[in-house]
């Protein structure tokens, strides 16, 4: 592991109200040397639960060489609870 951190988001009221991961370690990518990448969040914005995700391969000339992007909304209807995700992957 090169580097790990986490962070956690309050609100103005100093309520803990999500947090955000990130780690980045040595990797191969197609038999290339490089990092792998990998950023969390997750948290309220107006109180609707949400977050993302992102793992990402970056060359050691800091160039993406392949990137996953997850994104998720939670949404409560009635009296049942939907997810929406979007998803990005990328080469």
């Amino acid at each position: 592991m090169l580097f790990k951190d986490s962070l956690v988001t309050v609100s103005v009221t100093d309520e803990e109200i999500g947090e955000y991961n990130v780690s980045i370690e040595q990797a191969t990518w197609q038999g290339t040397a490089c990092c792998l990448v990998h950023a969390h969040s997750q948290g309220l914005i107006d109180n609707v639960p949400c977050g993302a995700s992102i793992r990402a391969y970056v060359s050691q000339k800091l160039e993406t060489l392949e990137q996953h992007y997850h994104e998720y909304v939670q949404v409560r209807c009635s009296n049942s609870v939907s997810s929406l995700f979007f998803n990005l992957c990328s080469s």
